[in-house]
């Protein structure tokens, strides 16, 4: 799924992506603001897991965000491209 840096939705496919594009839009601009408070600004990735699935948020190349969700092994491939995995 990928959403715009203002949480439009830009291109989904599955169930309840409209609740994940706003999930994910607001996990993104949470991080922004930790990593800020940090110091560090740049691309910023969330990884949230538990139970066997993973979420993750991540700021893509053409500037807008991309999200995922499903079992932490599916995933395993875009968390390692991302650092995470």
């Amino acid at each position: 799924m990928r959403v715009s840096g203002r949480g439009m939705l830009l291109a989904a496919r599955g169930e309840e992506c409209e609740r994940l594009a706003n999930a994910a839009a607001f996990i993104h601009n949470q991080a922004k603001l930790i990593a800020a408070d940090l110091g560090r600004h740049g691309r910023t990735a969330v990884h949230l897991k538990g139970g066997g699935l993973s979420l993750l948020v991540v700021k893509s190349e053409v500037n807008d965000i991309a999200a995922a969700l499903g079992s932490t092994e599916r995933l395993r491939s875009l968390l390692r491209k991302v650092g995470l995995g």
